[in-house]
């Protein structure tokens, strides 16, 4: 008999252009929190999905990085990051790790990083739904602790 695993289909979305080629401070449009990529026989947001069940970003460790600096991981911290979630910079999904149902990672290339500025991070699960965002700033000079 033939195996009948079922087979894993990525979410459809249309992958936005990479917003590290844009300038510094380009709008870039997301999709509201909570609503599901327009997907065929799935209404815009779709009525039947629980909100307790969305994904939630809560914080980003770390949450800046100087330009110049050494390529490094970036923690996405918060809850609902089901087994299919990605990581979505500025729009862009990344390679993402999921550590558990509240942490996911990604490797930052730095070499990609020419200049001062800010992306917005959020988190797509498998299902489609978008979580919030936060903000995520590259800066040119090493910011001092707050005491």
């Amino acid at each position: 008999m033939a195996d009948q695993s079922p087979t894993y289909v990525p979410p459809v979305y249309p992958p936005p252009a990479d917003p590290r080629a844009a300038p510094p401070g380009s709008p870039i449009a997301l999709p509201q929190v909570g609503t599901r990529y327009p997907q065929e026989g799935i209404p815009y947001p779709d009525p039947d999905r629980d909100p307790l069940l969305d994904p939630t970003v809560t914080s980003l460790n770390p949450a800046t990085a100087v330009v110049g600096a050494p390529n490094f991981t970036v923690h996405v911290i918060g809850t609902q990051f089901d087994p299919l979630a990605v990581i979505l910079w500025n729009g862009s999904p990344e390679p993402t790790t999921r550590v558990s149902a509240t942490e996911l990672t990604t490797e930052v290339n730095m070499a990609s990083v020419t200049g001062a500025y800010t992306v917005q991070v959020g988190v797509l699960s498998g299902a489609g739904v978008m979580s919030n965002t936060l903000p995520f700033a590259f800066t040119t000079v090493e910011e001092e602790p707050t005491p």
